[in-house]
């Protein structure tokens, strides 16, 4: 679970956590990847085009920076409406041509890399991430001294399996936008898309543990015969890919890590645990669907600021009313605690009662922690300022 501070670069990308509990990205191209296990179905990332049988586009981790930062705008509706130049922002903190014109070809790579889903019985189904995208040009206006095309991505619409595995909430976790863009290293950026999973409930006396030949051998990589060369590929430069991780910030505190001897000598072992110190909610204000929906109902950062503020933790009644309704509160507390302060406590009862309503009568949805969550965003969403 993963968080970024800064106002500049705060945004929330919404990932299924079973992307996070192995390397499924890994250094470099990204071709056919491990498969992931969620539920009864089994994912493939970079399957090949069931329509030509040729292989998923070439991508890298900077096109998986494009899906994540996409996924960032993502608060429960299918398609997206966002602007190029947004995009662009919280992608690499850049709005300048060149990198508008990177970015665009690489999301058409997008489109043309493909995902499989075998289901239960066994039937296959592929479909491109990216499904649609529209493209809106707008006329110039003046920046400066210059006239500038304003590009918006009308709508950028995930392929519906992908956009149905994003609203099971129970499977979500935020990824630090901005931590990622600032490792500078593609092993680093890997690493740090899997290992926060796996360490978030390990400390420093009790660490998660992992040989290096296996986490090379689980990313792709050349396994080097020699101990100390494995260590090495940690270990070099100044900045090396143990600094870059090490205190690297995530929802929940920071990601510590370091290398120690194997017990039996022939290899080191990278040991990892989280520093916790933070909600899950996270302390910025413009991170995740609540203050997007809060946002979009025409609120204002400062009145969203002081509805969190002053937000109090939920009663044992509120909780007990919640899991009647089937709701999993596990990593959910601070988000109720501050959907209830933003809502009200009317309207906030009202939704969870008819949310328990529902599953006592027999009608609640097949996920009921996500339906009761997309109830409250739509409601803040729809609420009157």
């Amino acid at each position: 679970m993963l968080r970024l501070l800064s106002e500049q670069t705060s945004h929330t990308a919404l990932v299924p956590k079973d992307w996070l509990s192995g390397p499924v990205f890994k250094p470099g191209i990204q071709r056919k990847n491990a498969a992931i296990i969620v539920g009864n179905r089994t994912w493939c990332m970079g399957a090949n085009n069931p329509l030509t049988e040729q292989a998923s586009a070439d991508i890298d981790l900077s096109h998986i920076r494009i899906v994540l930062t996409i996924l960032s705008f993502w608060s429960g509706g299918n398609p997206l409406h966002l602007s190029m130049g947004e995009l662009a922002k919280r992608c690499a903190s850049s709005r300048g041509g060149r990198y508008f014109r990177d970015l665009r070809r690489k999301m058409e790579d997008l489109r043309h890399y493909w995902i499989s889903v075998v289901e239960k019985d066994g039937t296959t189904r592929s479909f491109p991430l990216l499904q649609k995208i529209e493209v809106v040009t707008k006329p110039p206006r003046r920046r400066g001294n210059r006239m500038q095309k304003e590009i918006w991505l009308d709508k950028v619409e995930l392929a519906e399996s992908f956009a149905e595995l994003l609203r099971d909430w129970t499977q979500i976790m935020h990824l630090n936008l901005g931590t990622l863009k600032e490792l500078t290293s593609d092993l680093a950026q890997a690493i740090y898309l899997y290992l926060p999973s796996r360490a978030f409930h390990h400390t420093e006396t009790n660490p998660f543990e992992i040989r290096l030949a296996l986490l090379l051998e689980q990313l792709g990589m050349p396994v080097p015969s020699a101990p100390s060369k494995r260590k090495e590929l940690f270990t070099q430069n100044k900045r090396s890919v143990l600094t870059q991780l090490d205190g690297a910030e995530i929802l929940s505190g920071k990601l510590r890590v370091a290398l120690a001897p194997a017990g039996d000598g022939c290899d080191y072992k990278l040991l990892a645990w989280v520093e916790k110190g933070y909600s899950l909610a996270g302390e910025d204000s413009s991170e995740g669907p609540l203050f997007q929906a809060w946002i979009a109902s025409g609120r204002s950062r400062a009145q969203y600021e002081k509805r969190k503020m002053s937000r109090e933790p939920l009663l044992a009644l509120e909780e007990e009313i919640l899991r009647k309704a089937g709701v999993c509160l596990d990593n959910c507390r601070s988000f109720f605690s501050i959907a209830r302060s933003l809502l009200g406590e009317n309207r906030f009862h009202a939704l969870m009662s008819e949310a328990k309503a529902e599953a006592l009568e027999g009608r609640a949805a097949n996920n009921p922690t996500g339906a009761v969550i997309s109830r409250i965003i739509r409601s803040i969403q729809q609420s009157t300022p």
